[in-house]
């Protein structure tokens, strides 16, 4: 079984992975993780919007890319651990 799991470091989304180690322990195959940023953040309070190039459109892109590939490093170390104490 393949499973694709959203994730955002929330405690909801942790719990999530959890569920998935326990309920499908024996049959995943394949576990996809997801992190999303909305664009449309670099906008802030709706006024002119930068354009892409900005240097601090660049700079507060790359910490949210920075972020996101932080939780997701976890995510997956999480879930061996939770998929490792499953198998003993």
């Amino acid at each position: 079984m393949k499973i694709l799991c959203a994730v955002d470091g929330s405690e909801f989304s942790l719990w999530a992975l959890e569920c998935v180690g326990k309920l499908f322990r024996h049959s995943v195959r394949e576990l996809v993780l997801l992190h999303a940023v909305d664009p449309r953040i670099l906008r802030g309070g709706g006024g002119k919007r930068p354009k892409k190039d900005e240097p601090c459109t660049k700079d507060i892109s790359q910490k949210l890319e920075a972020a996101g590939q932080k939780i997701l490093t976890d995510c997956a170390h999480r879930m061996e651990m939770v998929l490792s104490q499953a198998t003993t």
